[in-house]
């Protein structure tokens, strides 16, 4: 069971639970697209840190599902 200010790398991505490889692809190019920091420069460096943080999270979430879907997928049953 998850507490509740945890987020699984499922919702870091903003896809289903058990979302295929495909979905989990197209979720993190998407967020890429319109959010990557190279891509994106912001006033307000509050907001730029708070996205910044984001994407390495998201990163980081989308690393560890291509490569250990599977077994996350048990672990979280």
């Amino acid at each position: 069971m998850q507490d509740k200010g945890i987020e699984t790398h499922y919702e870091v991505l903003g896809v289903d639970n058990y979302a295929s490889r495909e979905e989990i692809k197209k979720a993190f190019r998407q967020f890429c697209l319109t959010s990557h920091p190279d891509k994106v420069k912001y006033k307000d460096p509050r907001v730029e840190k708070k996205m910044m943080e984001r994407f390495f999270a998201m990163t980081e979430s989308y690393k560890y599902l291509i490569a250990n879907k599977e077994i996350y997928d048990n672990l979280t049953k």
